[in-house]
């Protein structure tokens, strides 16, 4: 009884914080409800999951612990409403991206040529064609040394693509698909999806793209088939398996062991009384580790090596979602502190982009919604990727960027088409 109360207050804050943001920001696409509402859908499917496979009880303190932090979240969002003009025409949103498309196809190849013949040369180096898709291969050209970097570049163009495509740009498409490319080559599903989820976002956000039903039907499709080609890459291409019914399953077991772990995890972990260490350090690494290369101290990997068994013998997390991985390490005070810090960024960049009409700023919300929208999987704030590639979003148009264009009413379907 008490946990059917739990999911229906859950429901009801859901539904009444959504529709309060949208009457609010004129949009349903807020930072708060792109937190929200994926998250919802994933913690009511594993609460289901749990019951019908019989998997470790699901600890309902966890969807209370969301409940809080999601009134925590909207805190900055209503101040922030508050002080912007009353009269703000949510409906004049249409941005014109305007940018030297010389300077920026020139960049593109640049780094996509660079970056592909040091993956060729990864791959000759390593003896074997096999090996990429592989972990080692991942950890090679893509997670560690100057060549991640690299990556973060390539990652920031896939967005400016998303952005600046068109009928008559049509060719950006390939280079969309190579970046998604050097993505599942990355082995890192979150970085294969969150760059299409922010190059969704900017589209939606300059009312380039409605999203319905189907639409969004097709994302979660798209997102299921990067991560079958993910596995594939690993098991039928590197290990040289067979494609058959048992991987197959092994792959399908993994993804939902994937969708679920974030939502099982924190459950688990409250459920057996938290694991982890009290350290609000954690929740900053990039800032901290920064901080121990100037004295000489260990560096931090953002990386919890706390390791649950939510589902199947054999799979692991250490994630706990978004609001579960701040609360376990930073506690009440310095979890609410941290969630109120993140959605005032979150809030801001939303505000000034729609009081500045800019097209310099609409990348940066994208992005910053794209990371929100993976917080039912977890905390991705801890890892240095999301902030570089924000610097690089902000930076990189002052390379092939023309005059940063103002719109102080609609555009018209067709300028919409330059």
């Amino acid at each position: 009884m008490v946990n059917c109360i739990i999911i229906l207050s859950f429901i009801f804050e859901v539904v009444t914080l959504t529709l309060i943001e949208k009457k609010m920001w004129g949009t349903l696409y807020t930072p708060l409800n792109v937190l929200m509402l994926p998250f919802a859908a994933v913690a009511l499917f594993s609460i289901a999951f749990v019951e019908v496979n019989s998997f470790y009880p699901f600890c309902y303190d966890s969807l209370l612990l969301w409940e809080i932090g999601l009134l925590v979240f909207f805190v900055p969002s209503a101040l922030i409403r508050f002080l912007m003009p009353n009269d703000v025409d949510f409906s004049c949103l249409n941005i014109k991206n305007d940018l030297n498309i010389r300077s920026f196809t020139m960049i593109l190849l640049s780094i996509l040529i660079l970056y592909g013949l040091y993956i060729l040369k990864s791959a000759r180096e390593m003896q074997s064609a096999a090996s990429v898709g592989s972990d080692e291969f991942a950890d090679k050209t893509s997670m560690f040394g100057p060549w991640a970097h690299v990556f973060v570049i390539v990652i920031a163009l896939e967005i400016f693509c998303f952005q600046f495509i068109n009928r008559k740009r049509w060719w950006l498409i390939f280079g969309i698909l190579l970046c998604v490319l050097y993505g599942v080559i990355a082995q890192v599903k979150g970085w294969v999806l969150i760059p299409i989820f922010a190059g969704i976002f900017v589209n939606v956000f300059s009312n380039k793209l409605k999203l319905n039903f189907k639409k969004i039907s097709s994302v979660c499709l798209l997102g299921a088939g990067f991560f079958f080609l993910s596995y594939y890459l690993s098991l039928v291409v590197s290990k040289d398996e067979q494609m058959s019914d048992k991987v197959f399953f092994f792959i399908f077991r993994n993804f939902t062991h994937y969708l679920t772990s974030g939502v099982l995890g924190l459950s688990m972990d409250m459920g057996r009384g938290i694991l982890e260490p009290y350290n609000p350090d954690y929740l900053y690494t990039p800032f901290v580790n920064i901080y121990n290369l100037m004295t000489g101290n260990q560096m931090s990997t953002g990386v919890s090596p706390y390791y649950l068994m939510t589902t199947w013998p054999g799979l692991l997390t250490n994630i706990r979602s978004f609001m579960g991985t701040i609360y376990i390490y930073g506690g009440p005070f310095w979890g609410s502190l941290t969630i109120l810090l993140f959605s005032s960024i979150a809030y801001s960049i939303r505000a000034f982009r729609i009081a500045r009409q800019s097209s310099l700023l609409l990348p940066l919300d994208a992005w910053f919604c794209a990371i929100l929208f993976m917080g039912w999987f977890d905390y991705y704030f801890a890892l240095l990727k999301p902030y570089e590639i924000l610097l690089f979003l902000w930076l990189l148009p002052y390379f092939f960027g023309k005059k940063v264009v103002s719109s102080d009413k609609k555009v018209k379907d067709n300028d919409l088409q330059r």
